[in-house]
């Protein structure tokens, strides 16, 4: 393997022996071949140098990032299966979704709206995917909104080694959550102040949020209070998608 081609963690560390420049100030890299290299001097009188200088350390660094990144993009249907997408949506992308160019979509939106059948969790799981590409798998997590009280009523038993804040926390603390299909739960109370303390929390702390649902904003409103709502339009853009349900054609 050529010096150009090896990764960064092959590159770490010192040279045992590195070649001086004759001022013996910097020493040569491994990497490029010029004398780029800070040489530290130890107490002992020894000289060292790290074996490659800092312009190849951040080239191998973007392109180790940029392998990484391929890798995720081949594998993003993997991903997302790992964050709790369902099946049928881990080879959604924005590219597939028809008639995505005519959203003019300009930001991922933080609502997204509209009838049943529209493609809401399509791009939501598109969105995801895009984000656990550019960042890896642990930063984002999909959650139906039907699942998470299920989730949290489990807790409710004795045997449960779970409580509701060992749940929510995950969910709260996750750099980017889908919330799928806000309104399929039956609204209560308890509903209301979970999902409240949830989003008010994610908003608080500036997380990335994507919210699906078959209602509007002013729906949820009405049925879950003005401050769920009032949070959930303070944290994003808004996309509203019209059009008849695509399962029924």
């Amino acid at each position: 393997m050529s010096l150009i081609s090896m990764r960064l963690s092959d590159l770490m560390g010192c040279q045992e022996k590195p070649v001086l420049s004759p001022d013996e100030q910097t020493a040569k890299c491994e990497r490029c071949q010029e004398f780029k290299v800070g040489v530290i001097k130890f107490p002992s009188g020894k000289l060292g140098a790290n074996r490659i200088c800092d312009d190849c350390h951040a080239a191998l660094e973007a392109e180790e990032e940029r392998r990484k990144v391929a890798y995720r993009q081949a594998n993003v249907g993997d991903l997302l299966a790992r964050c709790g997408v369902p099946k049928r949506f881990l080879s959604c992308s924005l590219d597939n979704y028809q008639g995505y160019e005519r959203l003019k979509v300009k930001v991922r939106p933080t609502f997204i709206s509209g009838p049943p059948g529209t493609g809401k969790t399509h791009l939501a799981a598109a969105y995801l995917g895009q984000a656990l590409v550019k960042h890896g798998e642990h930063h984002g997590r999909f959650l139906e909104a039907v699942e998470l009280f299920m989730k949290l009523r489990d807790t409710f038993s004795k045997d449960s080694p779970l409580d509701e804040s060992g749940i929510l926390s995950g969910y709260v603390n996750v750099p980017l959550l889908v919330l799928d299909d806000l309104g399929a739960e039956k609204v209560s109370d308890y509903v209301k102040q979970t999902l409240y303390l949830l989003i008010n929390k994610r908003y608080g702390d500036c997380r990335d949020t994507i919210i699906t649902s078959n209602l509007s904003l002013e729906e949820i409103g009405q049925s879950y209070g003005d401050r769920l709502a009032s949070r959930i339009a303070g944290m994003g853009e808004e996309l509203i998608l019209k059009g008849k349900d695509r399962r029924m054609a």
